[in-house]
């Protein structure tokens, strides 16, 4: 009797290959360090802004040296850390209690000590330990892949830049070797300082408001193999499973077929559950998403092909089988090479 069954040999070796390809894919993005989280505004400061502010403003060095983090929780856009912000300046021209008036933005300052206080060349250097929960803007497109830049901004909006000017620079940031966060690794940072506003009012009473500013981005990269692996890895084992079913007689085999098709399709709806316990909860599409979108719509047709009783040849039965791995293959490509922007 004629069969329509496809070889095992050639299924297993087209499977293998595809696994392969999307393995390789997420392996060599994992190597890229990817981080499109929005960059707070800050404007720089030139002689003709300064002129705006009709007076001398006072320099000011500053820096942070964090020395922990007692919370770090991406996924909840969470942090806390402690640490300590100094202060070099003239203390004829400034005062230590203006000085002693800084905040962040998006940022509780939860304790400050008294200042510590000492000369240096004729200049005083106040530190504060401090210990500050923050949160700042982050996007969760790439995940698992994301990683990201935590932007800390140091401000004094008791002041304008007429009267202050922060001076900081990247050795002025320090983050402590000791530090350990799991599942993300510190690469870089950048400093960049200028000032930033504040409207106030509306209509005919808007007005705006300038302070000195400092921004500190850290950029941490994600340790993601492990959200990889436990989502990637069940989808292709129900995918691979489905086009497994090609193998089988339709017409001996047609009640193995649906009960295969349909258990993988109840399988993939349910493990969408726990894809979403992984997953930060935001509400645009994910990465994640995509990926469990692409499998489940390849499932979903090789679930109508076995559920409808569709007679396939073996020829046919290749070139489905092939056209649906080639499809999840261009899908990861287009949203590695182009969606991803780095």
């Amino acid at each position: 009797m004629e069969t329509n069954q496809l070889s095992l040999k050639f299924q297993f070796f087209s499977l293998a290959f595809t696994a392969a390809v999307i393995v390789f894919l997420f392996m060599q993005e994992t190597r890229r360090v990817c981080s499109v989280d929005k960059k707070p505004q800050l404007f720089s400061l030139t002689p003709s802004t300064l002129q705006k502010f009709a007076a001398t403003p006072t320099l000011v060095r500053t820096g942070i040296t964090i020395t922990d983090f007692p919370e770090f929780s991406v996924e909840q856009n969470k942090f806390i850390f402690s640490g300590v912000v100094w202060f070099v300046f003239e203390p004829s021209l400034i005062s230590l209690d203006t000085i002693g008036k800084f905040s962040f933005l998006k940022g509780d300052i939860e304790s400050k000590s008294p200042p510590l206080t000492r000369l240096e060349g004729g200049k005083l250097v106040a530190e504060y330990q401090v210990r500050v929960a923050f949160k700042t803007n982050l996007y969760y497109g790439f995940f698992p892949l994301d990683d990201h830049t935590i932007y800390l901004a140091l401000v004094n909006r008791e002041v304008n830049p007429g009267e202050i000017i922060f001076e900081s620079t990247e050795t002025d940031f320090v983050l402590s070797d000791d530090i350990y966060i799991s599942g993300w690794t510190y690469t870089d940072h950048h400093v960049s300082s200028g000032y930033g506003t504040i409207q106030i009012g509306s209509g005919l009473l808007k007005r705006e408001r300038f302070y000195p500013e400092v921004l500190y981005g850290i950029h941490f990269l994600h340790e993601s193999m492990r959200y990889i692996i436990s989502i990637l890895l069940p989808l292709l084992i129900v995918f691979f499973i489905d086009l497994f079913t090609f193998c089988l007689d339709q017409k001996i085999d047609q009640g193995v077929l649906v009960s295969v098709s349909t258990g993988n399709i109840v399988a993939l709806v349910a493990y969408r559950f726990i894809i979403e316990s992984m997953a930060p909860q935001v509400g645009y599409l994910l990465l994640s998403d995509y990926a469990f979108f692409i499998f489940l719509t390849n499932t979903f047709v090789v679930f109508i092909i076995n559920c409808m009783g569709l007679y396939l040849t073996v020829l046919q039965k290749k070139i489905v089988s092939i056209s649906l791995q080639l499809v999840v293959i261009t899908v990861f490509l287009f949203l590695f090479q182009v969606w991803i922007p780095c």
